[in-house]
């Protein structure tokens, strides 16, 4: 019942202590402030008003987090469901061409490779760090097979900004494999509107059930990716950029998994 001009920083400050105290995180706080922010963004634009909520700093979240990453066994595991998943698929499908032919019907095409959207989308998203909303986005004008790289556009990418992902030889022998002739458009179409997906959760959860490994979700793909990268000395900037944080504060959650670093830049000192 506030009038928008109304509202005050204070005011909101005062809504987030009691949201606190209900025992909501820190940072839920931050995402559903941010939101509000972005509309009050609008308004200001489009008022010449100043923004309500100038001046509000997000709250403080602390750092312990845990970092979901993929052992090497659990990586192993979860590939060997892709490629278990694929070829299960390829032999039920030669399986009903011999049904098929035997009552001179005709048949279907026969699987060699990726039996659909799942492992290279999987894969994609261990070597690029891509979203799962990125990914279901992704069109083949914005992949450069020539100059192996993936443009992530600002429509489509959660901190609003473009970004460029180069990609290495696993990512780009997948796209290599899946483009079809004259390809354009989504990359990744559902075979049931022929669309965006909007979620993989089915496919998802058989993969993981199959790898025994129930509580990885799909956005620790994310975290591997920066992860591994790290834990393989890569600078926390330069996976800033690759995953597209606006700043170093979320990156920051991948430091504790290169103290090595640390440790050589404190022994610079005794050099």
């Amino acid at each position: 019942n506030k009038r928008i001009a109304d509202l005050s920083a204070s005011e909101v400050d005062r809504f987030r202590n009691k949201r606190l105290l209900a025992g909501v995180t820190s940072a839920t706080v931050n995402r559903d402030i941010a939101a509000l922010s972005g509309v009050l963004s609008h308004y200001a634009k489009h008022s010449k008003a100043t923004h309500p909520l100038a001046g509000l700093e997000p709250l403080d979240v602390a750092d312990d987090e845990t970092v979901r990453y993929l052992t090497p066994d659990e990586s192993t595991r979860l590939r060997q469901a892709l490629a278990d998943r694929d070829a299960q698929a390829a032999k039920g499908r030669t399986s009903a061409n011999k049904w098929r032919a035997d009552r001179g019907r005709d048949l279907m095409p026969e699987i060699t490779g990726y039996s659909d959207h799942l492992t290279p989308m999987v894969l994609l998203s261990l070597n690029t760090g891509m979203r799962q909303g990125e990914l279901f986005s992704l069109a083949w004008e914005s992949v450069d097979l020539a100059m192996k790289t993936i443009t992530v556009l600002a429509s489509h990418s959660k901190g609003n900004t473009t970004r460029l992902i180069p990609l290495n030889s696993e990512a780009l022998a997948v796209l290599t494999t899946i483009k079809p002739e004259g390809a354009k458009g989504l990359v990744f179409k559902s075979p049931v509107s022929g669309g965006r997906f909007d979620n993989v959760k089915k496919a998802w959860a058989e993969v993981t059930k199959a790898a025994c490994l129930p509580d990885l979700r799909w956005h620790d793909l994310r975290h591997d990716f920066a992860s591994q990268l790290v834990m393989k000395g890569a600078p926390l900037f330069t996976v800033q950029k690759l995953l597209g944080h606006a700043n170093s504060r979320m990156t920051q959650r991948y430091a504790k998994l290169a103290p090595s670093t640390l440790a050589d830049a404190v022994n610079l000192l005794g050099a």
